[in-house]
Protein backbone atom coordinates (compact mmCIF):
# COMPACT_ATOMS: atom_id res chain seq x y z
CA UNK A 1 0.00 0.00 0.00
CA UNK A 2 1.32 3.00 -1.06
CA UNK A 3 2.11 5.95 2.08
CA UNK A 4 4.08 8.56 3.06
CA UNK A 5 6.65 7.13 5.04
CA UNK A 6 8.67 10.03 7.06
CA UNK A 7 8.92 13.71 7.54
CA UNK A 8 12.33 15.42 7.24
CA UNK A 9 13.44 18.58 8.52
CA UNK A 10 10.12 20.05 8.79
CA UNK A 11 7.53 20.56 11.94
CA UNK A 12 4.32 18.76 12.32
CA UNK A 13 1.41 20.06 13.83
CA UNK A 14 -1.15 18.37 16.30
CA UNK A 15 -3.23 16.90 13.09
CA UNK A 16 0.47 15.50 11.26
CA UNK A 17 0.48 18.42 8.89
CA UNK A 18 3.69 19.16 7.80
CA UNK A 19 4.29 22.65 8.75
CA UNK A 20 6.75 25.29 6.78
CA UNK A 21 7.09 28.23 9.14
CA UNK A 22 8.81 31.67 8.15
CA UNK A 23 9.28 34.42 10.59
CA UNK A 24 9.13 38.10 10.16
CA UNK A 25 8.87 39.45 6.23
CA UNK A 26 11.40 41.93 7.22
CA UNK A 27 14.33 39.87 8.02
CA UNK A 28 13.76 36.24 5.92
CA UNK A 29 13.90 35.48 2.34
CA UNK A 30 11.43 33.41 0.42
CA UNK A 31 10.89 29.41 1.66
CA UNK A 32 12.23 27.80 -1.22
CA UNK A 33 11.90 23.87 0.10
CA UNK A 34 13.29 21.19 -1.99
CA UNK A 35 10.56 18.06 -2.20
CA UNK A 36 13.16 15.25 -1.77
CA UNK A 37 14.63 17.11 1.09
CA UNK A 38 11.14 17.62 3.00
CA UNK A 39 9.75 14.38 2.32
CA UNK A 40 10.87 10.21 2.14
CA UNK A 41 8.12 8.69 0.10
CA UNK A 42 7.81 5.11 0.42
CA UNK A 43 5.28 2.76 -1.99
CA UNK A 44 5.34 -0.57 -0.74
CA UNK A 45 7.49 -3.64 -0.41
CA UNK A 46 9.96 -3.63 -3.49
CA UNK A 47 9.20 0.30 -4.32
CA UNK A 48 11.40 1.11 -1.48
CA UNK A 49 13.81 3.48 -3.98
CA UNK A 50 11.45 4.65 -6.47
CA UNK A 51 10.25 8.35 -6.38
CA UNK A 52 6.82 10.24 -7.49
CA UNK A 53 7.09 10.55 -11.17
CA UNK A 54 4.56 13.48 -10.78
CA UNK A 55 3.84 16.25 -8.30
CA UNK A 56 0.06 17.95 -8.39
CA UNK A 57 -1.21 20.96 -6.13
CA UNK A 58 -4.72 20.56 -4.97
CA UNK A 59 -6.95 22.89 -3.36
CA UNK A 60 -8.89 19.96 -1.31
CA UNK A 61 -8.15 17.24 1.14
CA UNK A 62 -9.19 14.53 -1.12
CA UNK A 63 -7.32 15.78 -4.05
CA UNK A 64 -10.76 16.14 -6.39
CA UNK A 65 -9.92 19.44 -7.76
CA UNK A 66 -6.19 19.28 -9.03
CA UNK A 67 -4.68 23.04 -9.72
CA UNK A 68 -2.12 23.80 -12.17
CA UNK A 69 1.11 24.55 -10.20
CA UNK A 70 -0.08 27.67 -7.67
CA UNK A 71 -2.26 27.40 -4.66
CA UNK A 72 -1.77 31.71 -4.38
CA UNK A 73 -0.04 34.01 -5.59
CA UNK A 74 2.52 32.97 -2.67
CA UNK A 75 2.78 29.63 -2.24
CA UNK A 76 3.12 27.69 -5.69
CA UNK A 77 5.05 24.34 -7.01
CA UNK A 78 8.24 24.80 -9.34
CA UNK A 79 8.95 21.71 -11.25
CA UNK A 80 10.26 20.72 -14.50
CA UNK A 81 8.40 19.27 -17.26
CA UNK A 82 7.00 15.79 -16.30
CA UNK A 83 9.51 13.38 -17.89
CA UNK A 84 12.55 15.29 -16.78
CA UNK A 85 15.17 12.88 -15.39
CA UNK A 86 16.04 15.46 -12.45
CA UNK A 87 11.97 15.86 -11.69
CA UNK A 88 12.08 15.18 -8.15
CA UNK A 89 15.35 16.58 -7.78
CA UNK A 90 14.30 20.27 -9.35
CA UNK A 91 10.81 20.24 -7.71
CA UNK A 92 10.44 23.17 -5.22
CA UNK A 93 7.81 24.44 -3.40
CA UNK A 94 7.70 28.18 -2.94
CA UNK A 95 6.56 30.14 -0.13
CA UNK A 96 7.10 33.99 -0.84
CA UNK A 97 7.82 35.54 2.04
CA UNK A 98 6.44 38.93 1.51
CA UNK A 99 2.99 39.29 4.09
CA UNK A 100 1.74 36.81 7.38
CA UNK A 101 -0.66 34.34 6.22
CA UNK A 102 -1.39 30.82 6.99
CA UNK A 103 -2.34 28.53 3.60
CA UNK A 104 -3.69 24.92 3.38
CA UNK A 105 -1.22 22.83 1.39
CA UNK A 106 -2.49 19.64 -0.97
CA UNK A 107 0.50 17.93 -2.56
CA UNK A 108 -0.18 14.91 -4.50
CA UNK A 109 2.17 12.78 -5.62
CA UNK A 110 1.97 9.36 -7.84
CA UNK A 111 4.40 6.81 -9.00
CA UNK A 112 3.72 3.69 -10.48
CA UNK A 113 -0.10 4.40 -10.84
CA UNK A 114 0.19 4.60 -7.03
CA UNK A 115 -0.46 8.21 -5.59
CA UNK A 116 -0.41 9.93 -1.74
CA UNK A 117 -1.17 13.08 -0.52
CA UNK A 118 0.39 15.16 1.62
CA UNK A 119 -1.23 17.68 3.96
CA UNK A 120 0.42 20.51 4.60
CA UNK A 121 0.42 24.66 6.22
CA UNK A 122 2.27 27.17 5.29
CA UNK A 123 2.70 29.75 7.75
CA UNK A 124 4.61 33.20 7.95
CA UNK A 125 4.25 34.30 11.34
CA UNK A 126 3.52 37.97 12.19
CA UNK A 127 -0.12 37.88 12.65
CA UNK A 128 0.30 37.26 16.60
CA UNK A 129 -0.86 39.00 19.22
CA UNK A 130 1.20 39.73 22.59
CA UNK A 131 -0.31 40.20 25.67
CA UNK A 132 1.47 41.40 28.56
CA UNK A 133 0.49 40.42 32.18
CA UNK A 134 -0.38 44.03 34.25
CA UNK A 135 -0.08 42.01 37.53
CA UNK A 136 3.47 41.83 37.01
CA UNK A 137 4.34 45.54 35.89
CA UNK A 138 5.83 45.81 39.86
CA UNK A 139 8.06 43.40 38.76
CA UNK A 140 10.23 46.10 35.99
CA UNK A 141 9.81 49.08 38.90
CA UNK A 142 14.04 47.13 39.59
CA UNK A 143 14.46 51.01 41.06
CA UNK A 144 12.18 49.94 44.18
CA UNK A 145 14.39 47.04 44.81
CA UNK A 146 16.60 46.99 47.82
CA UNK A 147 20.39 46.81 47.44
CA UNK A 148 21.82 42.95 47.10
CA UNK A 149 24.70 41.36 45.96
CA UNK A 150 22.43 38.89 44.77
CA UNK A 151 21.28 39.61 41.25
CA UNK A 152 17.26 40.39 40.74
CA UNK A 153 15.90 37.66 37.90
CA UNK A 154 12.76 38.21 36.14
CA UNK A 155 11.65 35.71 34.13
CA UNK A 156 10.39 37.22 30.79
CA UNK A 157 8.44 34.11 29.91
CA UNK A 158 5.88 34.96 32.46
CA UNK A 159 5.04 38.55 31.90
CA UNK A 160 4.53 37.98 28.19
CA UNK A 161 2.62 35.72 26.33
CA UNK A 162 1.76 35.44 22.20
CA UNK A 163 -1.37 33.88 20.80
CA UNK A 164 -1.57 32.94 17.22
CA UNK A 165 -5.71 33.87 15.89
CA UNK A 166 -5.04 30.49 13.57
CA UNK A 167 -6.07 27.89 16.51
CA UNK A 168 -3.89 25.06 14.08
CA UNK A 169 -0.85 27.61 13.94
CA UNK A 170 -1.53 28.69 17.68
CA UNK A 171 -1.83 24.93 18.95
CA UNK A 172 1.54 23.78 17.54
CA UNK A 173 3.02 26.56 19.21
CA UNK A 174 4.46 27.38 15.25
CA UNK A 175 4.91 31.21 15.98
CA UNK A 176 5.86 31.90 19.07
CA UNK A 177 8.30 34.33 21.77
CA UNK A 178 11.39 33.65 20.57
CA UNK A 179 13.60 35.91 22.10
CA UNK A 180 13.65 39.18 24.05
CA UNK A 181 15.73 42.82 23.39
CA UNK A 182 16.41 46.14 25.60
CA UNK A 183 15.49 48.83 24.20
CA UNK A 184 16.65 53.02 24.43
CA UNK A 185 13.51 54.06 23.21
CA UNK A 186 9.79 52.59 23.50
CA UNK A 187 9.90 52.23 19.25
CA UNK A 188 12.36 49.46 20.03
CA UNK A 189 13.76 50.50 16.71
CA UNK A 190 17.08 50.08 17.89
CA UNK A 191 18.52 47.55 20.20
CA UNK A 192 21.24 48.22 23.59
CA UNK A 193 24.37 45.69 22.78
CA UNK A 194 25.67 46.88 26.03
CA UNK A 195 23.34 46.44 28.72
CA UNK A 196 25.43 47.63 31.90
CA UNK A 197 23.82 46.67 34.92
CA UNK A 198 21.36 44.31 32.90
CA UNK A 199 21.29 41.05 31.37
CA UNK A 200 19.21 38.59 29.50
CA UNK A 201 20.05 35.17 29.12
CA UNK A 202 17.09 32.81 27.82
CA UNK A 203 13.87 34.59 29.05
CA UNK A 204 15.71 35.65 32.16
CA UNK A 205 16.04 39.09 32.88
CA UNK A 206 19.24 39.76 35.51
CA UNK A 207 19.54 42.97 37.38
CA UNK A 208 22.67 44.20 39.23
CA UNK A 209 21.32 45.61 42.21
CA UNK A 210 24.86 45.34 44.09
CA UNK A 211 25.34 49.61 43.57
CA UNK A 212 22.65 52.45 43.78
CA UNK A 213 20.72 52.50 40.55
CA UNK A 214 20.55 55.44 38.41
CA UNK A 215 16.60 55.12 37.87
CA UNK A 216 17.30 55.27 33.89
CA UNK A 217 14.11 53.83 32.33
CA UNK A 218 14.64 51.42 29.19
CA UNK A 219 12.58 49.32 27.52
CA UNK A 220 12.14 45.65 27.40
CA UNK A 221 10.18 43.94 24.73
CA UNK A 222 9.32 40.24 23.27
CA UNK A 223 10.04 39.38 19.71
CA UNK A 224 8.23 36.80 18.35
CA UNK A 225 8.91 34.52 15.53
CA UNK A 226 7.00 37.05 13.14
CA UNK A 227 9.17 39.88 14.94
CA UNK A 228 6.36 41.55 16.59
CA UNK A 229 7.32 43.10 19.91
CA UNK A 230 5.68 44.51 22.63
CA UNK A 231 7.99 46.80 24.18
CA UNK A 232 7.33 47.75 28.17
CA UNK A 233 9.49 50.22 30.50
CA UNK A 234 11.64 49.45 32.74
CA UNK A 235 13.08 51.30 35.72
CA UNK A 236 16.66 50.59 37.22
Amino acid sequence: MNKLQAYTGVTKTGTSKIALVLGSTSTEENGIYEILKLLTFSFGSGFETCLPKKLELCSDEQCQNKLTTTITDDVYLKTPSVNAKNYMSSSKLIIKHTTPMVQSIYLQATSHNVSTIINGLAVVCGQETITFDESSASLLNVFLAKKSDTALEISLDKVWTSTHPNQEVEAAKLCPITSFVVCPTESCASKLDTLGELTITNSVLSVDISKSLSQTTYYVSPVTKGGIQSPKAIQI
